[in-house]
């Protein structure tokens, strides 16, 4: 059976360690690493190019810290053999059906009522300054725009999984707030 692992700063730093042991130089080839990373699964038609490389890095580092992989083993070779595995892992996976023509289309305004704007407010301002901030940011832009500043935010934070981790985390506690104070009667729930 499969667990779930993920990257831990002790298991990040040990793969950066064995990029090179001089900390700028294993920087440089990590970035330079994920780049190549981004760019096979793009030319190989992946909707979902970070998160693959993501998963590639986070399992080779999974091997390196278990001590299954040399140090001796070039590690961005073995990076490209474990995004191989990781690409025929995401051809083999079903593709979702395309949505019917006829589907009708949403109303961009969601209509709220007035009730559940000021558990939201409330939720909002239980929120931390930065994280209030941060899901503010996270869920303001469109397109082009939405993909630039995510990108910033991530340089900000330290990478797109903190960054996703964050939002999903933040976007939980609103949730179960939300949820807390529409169960409760008007006036009685204090967010």
């Amino acid at each position: 059976m499969k667990t779930d692992w993920s990257l831990t700063a002790e298991s990040l730093e040990s793969f950066l360690t064995w990029l090179s042991l001089d900390r700028e130089e294993a920087a440089r080839r990590y970035e330079e690493l994920t780049k190549k990373l981004v760019r096979f699964f793009v030319q190989a038609g992946c909707d979902v190019p970070d998160e693959l490389v993501d998963k590639t890095i986070d399992r080779a580092s999974k091997k390196h810290a278990s001590g299954e992989v040399e140090r001796t083993i070039d590690a961005c070779a073995y990076c490209y053999g474990v995004a191989r595995n990781v690409l025929k892992e995401y051809r083999r996976k079903p593709k979702p059906e395309p949505l019917p023509e006829d589907l009708p289309q949403p109303d961009d305004e969601t209509d709220w009522e007035e009730r559940e704007l000021e558990c939201l407010d409330g939720c909002l301002n239980k929120l931390s300054e930065g994280d209030r901030d941060l899901a503010k940011r996270y869920h303001t832009y469109e397109r082009g725009e939405k993909i630039s500043m995510r990108r910033k935010m991530a340089d900000e934070i330290g990478g797109q999984n903190k960054l996703r981790l964050r939002i999903w985390r933040i976007t939980n506690r609103l949730r179960d707030c939300l949820e807390a104070c529409l169960a409760q009667p008007a006036g009685e729930f204090a967010p």
